[in-house]
């Protein structure tokens, strides 16, 4: 309640904690009566609920009694907070680019800004309004321009674009229904014209499932249609659902549907149902993750997935003389300077998150022989990026062991990413990332990413070279000045003991 003193409990100290137990003080010296200011201090050191800082307080209790709670909070800010968390927060609120809705990305800076104030980093309303000026989208920056939006007031600016967001997004949103009406009606159509009654349930089989498969117990009964195909069975529903099954397809463990679903029409000749051995199958043969994309023909419009092995092991590596590979016989393969497989390289980088102060350090795969940048759709939801809907949707072909069975796999989102060095030495521009799900890493970057970066890579040197300031991704230069890395107040409290 109001009239009683707030309490800091045990954890870790933030800039927005601080700020919510300082308006919290601020709230009960206002609601306590006959408490005059010299008290306020002692009034509310009862509520240093954490060992650490309530030993710290009562170390120095007489010096702090006799500071004003602006002074105290100031001193309590200098001891327990990160060296420079003004800084990083004021580079925060100047360099976020506004990402998804407006009004979130508006009232999550001004939110920020707040946690500068009193100090001599917080930036005054002219100053914010010119900064979420320049970071806006670039179509909501020209929409602006359009509507001749020159109000030179925070409050008044961010009502008037707030409404031209909105506007847009409603826009948006009637588009993908209409979309996706059209798309069902098109379905429909074409299910109609096929001679089917409803949609697909009935027209599934198992690609590259096993055909001899001799189980004790159980065997399958072929079906003898020469044309149609077999309900679907209680039990085939239940393994097709439970096991990411395709209604259409008769796929496991794919990420499309019997509406968006580009694999043939099965046929009815010999049609065998369902059964948990090919479900063992279907785990046999997607083991191998995705890797990179290759290019492809564009008659078909799939793009072929080639698969990425396991990291070898370096006793494993067959190596052969360079100066007997002219010869055609088995001596060739008996030297050591040739090997057949070297390690992927990686960079290891960071890569900031929307919502979080902190940057997250991730590993990612550099792949020059891919044409398209590839992210897992669990980063993205990590870091809360925003998806953005391909204008084109691109399918994929993930290769199985067996040559003649493919599944072909839609992806249809992409996010915005860059990436920086994780000594700040060096940034990446930005590029455009496809979300793919069950990728092999966190990112894939392509030929994309080092095209736009200007980046020579020298297989022989082993080098990923950026020809603007000469830094090397895979050799990163040792760093002398890396700031004292920042711990936790249980940490500090072990130290001091």
């Amino acid at each position: 309640m109001a009239n009683k003193p707030p309490c800091l409990l045990t954890g870790m100290v933030s800039p927005e904690v601080l700020r919510q137990f300082e308006n919290a003080c601020h709230s009960f010296f206002h609601n306590k009566e006959g408490l005059e200011p010299k008290d306020h201090v002692a009034r509310i050191a009862g509520g240093l609920q954490d060992l650490l800082l309530a030993d710290w307080y009562w170390t120095g209790q007489e010096t702090f009694n006799a500071l004003s709670f602006d002074d105290f909070m100031k001193e309590f800010h200098n001891k327990w907070l990160p060296n420079n968390w003004e800084q990083d927060i004021r580079r925060k609120v100047l360099g976020t680019k506004q990402s998804g809705v407006f009004w979130e990305w508006a009232v999550k800076m001004q939110s920020l800004n707040t946690l500068l104030r009193g100090t001599t980093t917080h930036l005054d309303d002219a100053t914010l309004l010119n900064q979420l000026k320049a970071n806006l989208e670039p179509w909501l920056s020209r929409a602006c321009d359009d509507k001749r939006i020159k109000e030179d007031t925070l409050d008044k600016w961010l009502d008037k674009v707030k409404i031209v967001d909105e506007k847009k997004h409603r826009e948006q949103q009637q588009q993908q229904v209409d979309a996706e009406e059209a798309a069902r009606a098109h379905l429909k159509c074409n299910t109609t014209s096929a001679g089917l009654s409803e949609l697909s349930r009935c027209y599934n089989t198992f690609h590259g499932g096993p055909t001899n498969n001799k189980t004790s117990g159980s065997s399958r009964k072929p079906f003898d249609a020469t044309k149609s195909l077999p309900k679907l069975t209680d039990t085939e529903w239940t393994l097709l659902f439970d096991n990411e099954g395709c209604l259409k397809c008769h796929c496991f463990f794919v990420t499309h549907h019997s509406a968006n679903c580009l694999n043939e029409f099965p046929s009815g000749m010999g049609y065998k149902a369902l059964m948990a051995e090919d479900i063992k199958s279907a785990h046999r043969k997607t083991s191998n993750p995705v890797a990179s994309v290759a290019e492809s023909s564009r008659r078909s419009g799939i793009l072929p997935i080639a698969a990425i092995m396991p990291p070898t092991n370096d006793n494993a590596i067959l190596e052969g003389d360079s100066s007997d590979l002219l010869k055609d016989s088995d001596d060739s393969v008996s030297g050591h300077s040739v090997p057949f497989s070297i390690p992927h390289y990686r960079w290891k980088c960071v890569v900031d998150g929307v919502d979080s102060l902190d940057r997250l350090e991730i590993e990612v795969l550099i792949d020059n022989g891919s044409h398209t940048v590839l992210i897992h759709d669990d980063l993205v939801d990590r870091l809360k990026l925003r998806r953005r809907k391909l204008h084109k949707p691109m399918n994929i072909l993930l290769a199985l062991s067996d040559s003649e069975n493919h599944i072909v796999t839609t992806l249809s989102e992409w996010v915005k990413l860059k990436l920086f060095d994780r000594n700040n030495l060096w940034s990446s521009r930005t590029v455009r990332a496809v979300v793919t799900p069950g990728l092999c890493t966190n990112v894939i970057l392509s030929l994309p990413f080092l095209q736009v970066n200007k980046i020579v890579t020298d297989h022989s040197t082993k080098t990923c070279i950026a020809k603007g300031n000469g830094y090397d991704l895979l050799n990163p230069p040792p760093t002398h000045d890396e700031k004292e890395p920042f711990m936790s107040l249980q940490e500090k409290h072990h130290n001091l003991r």
